[in-house]
């Protein structure tokens, strides 16, 4: 199948034999990267904490997410595109998994011990023998099957990360027990349940994990999506603990639909964004276990929405690879353990192929989700979503820290507001404002050079209007941050009390501008506050159309304490979703000694027609905040503001 053969065809992604062509897509240009040294397939010459070695297996096995349904026990269609991709990818799979389990082969996957990545990969061996055990155990010779055991069943006698990671055992261990491996089953089980029981323990409720002290996007695509395929496949062994999975998916499922915008992106927020689609494999395994979560037609519209999203943008690059990056090739805003194949993780979302063209699914009519219209508060992870008039997203954060020190850490876990439409800086560096990517942020420094942001945070809550968080950047400087959602607005207050003498900034909602003098930006400031929308137009590449032109409105005000209003321009690729940004950015000064207040307003909207951003419904829904005390205190002057002329000059 060549590169001219997949693209004749453009991917429409309307019923299943498109979702199997986009496959294809993926697939294709990998295939000239087959290392015959190397145990899989090196697209680049990335470098993770781990050997190239390792990361060619990495990317072999990765592929196995898409490939493995396309021969799954229950997919009898026999199309052109999907007959094609098995012809192409079968034999090389398993050639991988019988070269990689024989020592004298020069593809051997190696022996891996304690926290080795070789676990994480095996769980997608796992994975296929649980759907395809004809295609993927049965063909195998008695040694090669006793090879391929073995080097399974090590997982039990190593260390693995106290995370997500057991579920990684949980697989192994079950497709062991279901392919009827020579195994002791009383073995298995013990296995199964120490690590099931472990999980357990990391759940918090109302559809939750907590994994290594954060909430993010691996709920979805790690602790449910694997939960569902133990669902599935342990249904007869342990119906009592495949229940439990199936009851936390569906509860997770009413919070997670919240992550979604109404064009079919989702929140850029947390590690591991450059799985990109992964986010969505939630929904095609909840379809693979059969469980309508939410209408077929609206879990369809998610995935659909969110895969031409992807599609429609630059995720691949000009080889036709997935690229390190979000949404252009971007290696500064991944972390330690991304190689050249990571990414293809998505692919986890192709488990659909393995969901019969009779099902459900795909006979309805994709629909959109039910109008949300009010912020959704997620109580076990303290986050707030809300929904904005632009159709977009907008995630209000209390802070979280990891126990393991990612890159850009603070940038993906400790900003007060991410958008599905804006995205988020990550730091280049501390040493000056612009580089610091101060979107959405509190920063301060003593000297005007040298940066501190929001990282660990002592204490957070809700209160039922505001997201509260207590911090402190150095030990004699305490902060009681408030962030208080308003629509398409919200306000952020700092209460900060410090013995030092310091610099304070406070960074807006990044917005795009494409380099070219010749777009359009446009200030429009208010007669009695500092600050001021922005709109700016940028121009987003798109695979159908060629470009797409996308005006942005980012908006700033000072509502108390801050003395300037400025625009910063961070280096190119600082910004996740736009290569090129701007941040609008307040700033003041502190003395020691002193406990100071400051209260800005911000939004981001995409513009169409007009000005979108009214200033003047900020103040008068800030007048609706009585139960703030800090508000209180500011009563006459919003009385005023609400009443006064504040268009621009």
């Amino acid at each position: 199948m060549t590169m001219t053969g997949i693209h004749a065809k453009e991917i429409q992604l309307h019923n299943k034999e498109d979702f199997v062509h986009s496959l294809g897509v993926l697939l294709e240009p990998i295939s000239r990267y087959q290392k015959n040294e190397l145990p899989g397939f090196l697209p680049g010459n990335g470098a993770a904490h781990y050997s190239d070695r390792i990361a060619a297996f990495e990317t072999w096995s990765r592929l196995l997410w898409g490939i493995a349904p396309l021969v799954a026990h229950d997919s009898c269609e026999h199309d052109g595109d999907r007959n094609q991709l098995v012809d192409v990818w079968l034999p090389r799979m398993l050639s991988g998994i019988i070269n990689g389990t024989d020592p004298d082969a020069p593809e051997f996957w190696g022996c891996p011990g304690d926290f080795d990545q070789r676990w994480v990969e095996t769980a997608a061996v796992a994975y296929s023998l649980l759907l395809a055990p004809q295609t993927f155990w049965k063909p195998l010779s008695g040694v090669e099957k006793k090879r391929l055991t073995a080097w399974m069943y090590r997982i039990n006698s190593v260390t693995i990360s106290a995370n997500n990671w057991e579920f990684f055992r949980v697989l192994i261990n079950l497709a062991l027990l279901c392919i009827g491996a020579p195994i002791d089953t009383s073995i298995l089980m013990e296995h199964l349940n120490r690590s099931l029981d472990f999980i357990d323990s990391l759940y918090v409720g109302d559809g939750w994990y907590k994994d290594g002290q954060t909430y993010d996007y691996y709920n979805a695509f790690a602790f449910h999506y694997y939960g569902l395929l133990f669902a599935v496949h342990a249904a007869d062994v342990m119906p009592e603990r495949s229940a439990r999975y199936r009851a936390r998916a569906r509860r997770f499922a009413t919070d997670f639909i919240l992550f979604f915008a109404d064009d079919g992106s989702s929140i850029p927020y947390g590690r591991s964004l450059v799985y990109r689609f992964a986010s969505v494999s939630f929904f095609s395994a909840c379809v693979y276990a059969n469980l309508e979560c939410i209408p077929w037609g609206q879990m369809k519209g998610i995935i659909f929405r969110n895969l031409r999203w992807w599609f429609d943008g630059r995720m691949l690059d000009t080889a036709g690879l997935l690229s390190l990056g979000y949404t252009y090739p971007n290696t500064a805003m991944t972390e330690q353990y991304n190689a050249p194949g990571s990414p293809y993780w998505a692919l986890k979302t192709y488990l659909l192929c393995a969901v019969p063209e009779s099902h459900n699914f795909w006979q309805v009519k994709e629909s959109s989700l039910a109008q949300i219209d009010k912020p959704g508060y997620l109580k076990k992870s303290q986050m707030v979503i809300s929904p904005v008039s632009d159709g977009g997203r907008i995630l209000y954060n209390p802070g979280q820290y990891g126990e393991y020190e990612l890159r850009q850490q603070a940038a993906k876990y400790g900003k007060f507001s991410y958008s599905s439409l804006s995205g988020f800086c990550i730091s280049s560096d501390s040493f000056d404002l612009e580089l610091t990517g101060c979107d959405c942020s509190l920063v301060l420094s003593e000297d005007g050079s040298n940066w501190r942001v929001r990282r660990h945070v002592e204490d957070s809550w809700f209160d039922g209007k505001s997201l509260v968080s207590m911090w402190r950047p150095w030990e004699d400087v305490e902060i009681r941050t408030e962030v208080i959602p308003l629509g398409d607005w919200h306000v952020r207050i700092h209460t900060i009390h410090t013995k030092r003498r310091l610099y304070v900034a406070e960074g807006g909602f990044s917005y795009p501008h494409s380099g070219d003098k010749n777009d359009i930006q446009e200030t429009m400031k208010s007669r009695y506050l500092q600050g001021a929308v922005i709109r700016s137009s940028s121009r987003r590449l798109q695979s159908r159309e060629g470009t797409e032109k996308i005006d942005i409105e980012s908006a700033l005000y000072s509502f108390h304490g801050w003395s300037d209003f400025c625009l910063t321009g961070p280096l190119p690729a600082m910004n996740i979703v736009w290569p090129r940004v701007g941040i609008p950015v307040l700033r003041g000064e502190l003395k020691a000694g002193k406990e100071s207040d400051f209260i800005s307003v911000s939004a981001v909207l995409q513009s169409r027609d007009g000005w979108r951003l009214n200033l003047k419904q900020a103040l008068c829904a800030m007048k609706k905040l009585n139960e703030s005390a800090k508000m209180k205190q500011h009563s006459k002057k919003l009385d005023f503001l609400a009443g006064a002329d504040i268009l621009p000059t």
